[in-house]
C-alpha cells in the first residue's frame, strides 16, 4: 500500500506513476455516460425506488456504494474519465495527455460518439474531436425526431443507433453514449401537463436504459463486451437532511456506476471509493498490451483491488483541460434565452489560472 498522504502534499508527477507491462484483454466496450442522478435514486443502493430497472442492471453486475463524482457537473467528469485529472499539487506541470478515445484507437479499436443532443453547448463537438473519437454521431443523425430536454431526441432513438453500430462492427469497438434525460428539468415522452415530471422522466429513462440492456442480452452482447452505466454527477437538488448526516462532505458528489460482463458476477457489491479517474485507469489496465504508466492511486472497477480511501475532488486543472480543448467563442453562442455561454472562458482566463499560479488546488 503505498503511502496516501501524497495526495494531501505538493508531490511531483513521477512521485505517484509507476511503470509495467500489461497483457491486455480484446473486448468491446459500451459506456452509457448519462447525466444528472443521485445515489438515493437507487432503491439499491440508497433507499428511493426512482429507477428499478437501473436496480434490476446493478443487481446483474457491479453495485458501486461509493460512487462520488470528481466534481459537480459534467465537463470535469468528461475530462476525469476521458483524459484522466492529476490529483496532486504540482501535476499541472507536467502535461500528462493521454486521451483513452486515443488510447483505445491505438489498440486497433474503432471509437465512436453518439449524443442525439446538439454538442455545441460549451464546446464539446471540438472537445470530443481533440480527444480522438473516431466517429461522432449527434444532433443530425436525428434532426428528424422530436426534441425534449437540451433540444435532445428521445432517448430510444439514441439506443437504437447504437444497436445499429454494434451489429455492424467488424473489429473491436468502443461506444460512448451520452443520454441527457435524466437531466433536469426533466422533459421526456412520459410527460403529461399535470404529472410529476421527475418521476415521470426517471420512469421513461429507466425504461429505455432497461430495453436497450435487454436488446443487448437477445444479441449475446456480453459474451465479449463490457457494458458501464456511468452518471456524471449528482442531480441538481439540495440535499437531503439525512444525505448531511450519512455522507456529510461527500453527499454533493454521490450518484450511480454500474459495471455488467459476462466474467463479473452477479450481485457484486464493491464498497471501495470509486471515482470518473477510476474509470479511466481500468479501462486502460484491461484493455491495454505494452508498457504503460500507471497511476498508484486509483481503484480497479473490475476488481476488489484499492489502492487509495480517500475520495478526491477534481482539481482546478480539470478545468483548464476543458478550457484547453474546447474553443467556445461567447461572443456568438447564445441559448435559447440569449444568454452566452461564457462560463468556461471567464473561468479560465480569470478563477483558474489564478488559483494554480498560487498553487492552491482543490482535494
Amino acid at each position: 500500500m503505498v503511502n496516501e498522504d501524497i495526495l494531501l502534499t505538493n508531490a511531483k508527477y513521477e512521485d505517484y506513476i509507476k511503470y509495467e507491462k500489461w497483457y491486455g484483454k480484446n473486448l468491446n466496450l459500451v459506456l452509457i455516460f448519462a447525466e444528472s442522478i443521485s445515489a438515493i435514486d437507487s432503491y439499491h443502493l440508497w433507499g428511493k425506488n426512482n429507477m428499478p430497472y437501473l436496480d434490476k442492471i446493478q443487481k446483474d453486475g457491479i453495485t458501486f456504494t461509493n460512487f462520488i463524482a470528481n466534481w459537480v457537473n459534467s465537463c470535469q467528469a468528461h475530462v476525469s474519465t476521458l483524459i484522466w485529472d492529476p490529483p496532486v499539487g504540482e501535476a499541472y506541470e507536467y502535461d500528462f495527455e493521454e486521451w483513452l478515445a486515443d488510447f483505445l484507437n491505438n489498440q486497433g479499436y474503432n471509437t465512436t460518439f453518439i449524443s442525439t443532443a446538439p454538442l455545441w453547448f460549451l464546446g464539446q463537438i471540438d472537445f470530443l474531436k481533440k480527444v480522438w473519437f473516431k466517429k461522432i454521431i449527434w444532433e443530425k443523425a436525428f434532426e428528424d425526431k422530436e426534441k425534449y430536454s437540451f433540444n435532445s431526441a428521445p432517448d430510444e432513438y439514441l439506443y437504437e443507433k447504437a444497436l445499429d453500430e454494434i451489429k455492424n462492427q467488424t473489429w473491436k469497438y468502443f461506444i460512448w453514449l451520452q443520454t441527457i434525460t435524466f437531466h433536469g428539468p426533466y422533459y421526456s415522452p412520459y410527460n403529461t401537463p399535470d404529472g410529476d415530471h421527475m418521476y415521470q422522466t426517471l420512469k421513461y429513462a429507466d425504461e429505455k436504459l432497461y430495453d436497450f440492456y435487454n436488446e443487448l442480452q437477445k444479441i449475446w452482447f456480453f459474451d465479449n463486451w463490457i457494458l458501464i452505466v456511468l452518471w456524471d454527477h449528482r442531480k441538481r437538488s439540495r440535499a437531503e437532511l439525512w444525505e448531511s448526516y450519512v455522507f456529510w462532505e461527500t453527499r454533493k458528489y454521490r450518484s450511480v456506476a454500474t459495471v455488467v460482463w459476462s466474467w463479473i458476477q452477479s450481485d457484486t457489491i464493491n464498497s471501495n471509493i470509486i471515482q470518473h479517474t477510476d474509470f479511466y485507469y481500468s479501462i486502460k489496465e484491461l484493455l491495454w498490451s505494452g508498457d504503460i504508466e500507471v497511476n498508484l492511486f486509483y481503484n480497479n472497477i473490475f476488481s476488489q483491488t484499492w489502492n487509495r480511501t480517500r475520495w478526491i475532488m477534481s482539481s482546478d486543472f480539470t478545468v483548464l483541460k476543458w478550457s484547453k480543448y474546447c474553443l467556445v467563442d461567447a461572443n456568438t453562442i447564445k441559448n435559447e434565452y440569449g444568454q452566452i455561454y461564457n462560463y468556461w472562458l471567464a473561468t479560465k482566463n480569470k478563477y483558474i489560472r489564478k488559483r494554480i499560479s498560487s498553487k492552491k488546488l482543490k482535494f
